[in-house]
C-alpha cells in the first residue's frame, strides 16, 4: 500500500490506541488487544462480552477471565488475561477498568453514534467489577 493510500485507510479506520511504545509501557499488549478490534462491529460486541467477564478471542488475539472450575489449571489466575500474537500479561481487574475506560473514551471520540451503547458498556463495567485493593 503506498503511503498516500495508507494514510487515508488510517484516517478511515484509526487506531484506538497510537504509537505503542512496547519497550517501556508494560500495557501495551492491553492497548493492541484494543487496537485489534476497533472497527465498530468488532469494538461493539467485543466489549458487550467483556464487560460481563466473558472472554472474546478475535483472529491473533484474547481476553479471559479466571475460571477456577475448569480442570486446567492454565484457567486458575487472578485478573484478566491478554494476549497479542505471542505476548501475554495478566492484569489486576481495576488496570482493565481504567484500560477498558480509556479505550470507550477513544472508541467514542471517533464513533459519536454510539454513545449510548459506550455509556451502557460503563455502566455494566462498573457493575460487573469490584476494584481491587491488593
Amino acid at each position: 500500500m503506498n503511503n498516500s493510500k495508507h494514510d487515508e485507510f488510517h484516517a478511515m479506520n484509526p487506531y484506538l490506541f497510537e504509537q505503542l511504545d512496547r519497550e517501556n509501557d508494560s500495557y501495551w499488549i492491553v492497548k493492541d488487544y484494543f487496537n485489534s478490534i476497533r472497527w465498530p462491529q468488532e469494538f461493539l460486541e467485543g466489549m458487550s462480552r467483556l464487560v460481563k467477564k466473558i472472554g472474546w478471542v478475535p483472529e491473533g488475539a484474547g481476553c479471559i477471565f479466571p475460571d477456577f472450575v475448569d480442570a486446567d489449571p492454565s484457567g486458575h489466575f487472578k485478573g484478566v488475561k491478554f494476549w497479542y500474537g505471542n505476548y501475554e500479561i495478566v492484569i489486576a481487574e481495576d488496570k482493565f477498568i481504567e484500560l477498558a475506560s480509556l479505550a470507550f473514551d477513544l472508541f467514542a471520540k471517533e464513533h459519536p453514534e454510539y454513545k449510548g451503547e459506550v455509556d451502557n458498556f460503563r455502566h455494566e463495567l462498573s457493575q460487573n467489577f469490584d476494584k481491587e485493593t491488593d
